[in-house]
């Protein structure tokens, strides 16, 4: 089959690498492109000059979209008169929105990426509904058993809550009382790599997030678990489904409750992220739906 992934249109701030995909969305396009272009031919549409991995795989200009397609997986979609209809039989939507519109068919399946995703959008449409998260990537992400560093480490969007940690650290002077440095990875910035992250997570005791804004499903926490990193968190959104090790406090508890792990240095064993697939086995779910 031909398949097409459309990708949203993203201002120049957000554009992004297929080479090198940093946050979890560019992640998931780049992932399950490879993936599907294991018995496919795939093309993805993005904010970017030509990338090909063989004869397969290729990442094209969204001006350059090809003019037919046996399946189009649609990435949040914004609009109804987009053309679509004509260059294709078949179509599925994939949504990582919160304040997701329904632009399609009754009949189109839609994706989205948690059931607290699913909450927020299904009293919106009659389509199916189908719950398919993030994978990860376990030949980059995984326990290398080292020797724990005295570090708590954040690597999220910052506006998820990391001006709440820098202030903890400073009020309570964390790193002068219990030895604990917050470490916060460059997010968005295309030149560090996820060995780079996973090396940090795979050396910090602790993964730290405040579960501020509307968690959809948050790949680095999944990432961090891989590692072996602790996670304390509050477990806003789907961090309630994707921290299944660690540490979950309420909101109003999360900075004693962060003070009280520190102070003990009650790190985890056994962290794990095996509750999640790798990114092979979540594309199987999606190609099942774009095969039809």
């Amino acid at each position: 089959m031909n398949i097409t992934i459309i990708t949203e249109a993203l201002p120049p701030a957000f554009h992004w690498n297929p080479a090198a995909p940093v946050r979890g969305t560019e992640k998931f396009y780049v992932e399950t492109a490879k993936a599907l272009s294991r018995k496919h031919k795939v093309t993805v549409t993005y904010d970017g000059p030509l990338v090909k991995y063989g004869e397969r795989l290729r990442f094209v200009d969204r001006n350059n979209m090809p003019i037919a397609s046996d399946a189009i997986l649609v990435c949040n979609r914004r609009s109804f008169a987009d053309g679509l209809y004509e260059i294709t039989d078949r179509m599925v939507e994939w949504t990582n929105f919160a304040n997701w519109t329904d632009y399609g068919s009754p009949v189109e399946p839609l994706i989205v990426i948690s059931e607290t995703a699913k909450k927020l959008v299904q009293h919106k449409t009659r389509r199916p509904i189908h719950v398919i998260g993030h994978g990860v990537d376990k030949s980059v992400y995984f326990n290398a058993n080292k020797e724990r560093d005295k570090t708590v480490i954040y690597t999220s969007s910052p506006d998820r809550g990391l001006n709440r940690l820098i202030r903890l650290w400073k009020t309570h002077q964390i790193q002068e009382t219990y030895g604990y440095r917050l470490l916060v990875s460059a997010y968005g910035d295309s030149s560090v790599s996820d060995k780079t992250i996973a090396d940090a997570l795979q050396n910090a005791s602790f993964w730290a997030h405040p579960g501020e804004g509307i968690e959809l499903f948050c790949l680095a926490a999944v990432e961090a678990q891989a590692c072996g990193a602790t996670p304390i968190v509050v477990p806003n959104g789907a961090l309630s489904e994707t921290v299944m090790h660690g540490y979950r406090f309420p909101d109003q508890d999360f900075d004693d409750g962060l003070l009280a792990v520190l102070s003990g240095d009650a790190r985890m064993p056994h962290v794990t992220a095996d509750h999640i697939s790798d990114w092979n086995s979540v594309t199987d779910e999606i190609e099942r739906l774009l095969v039809g």
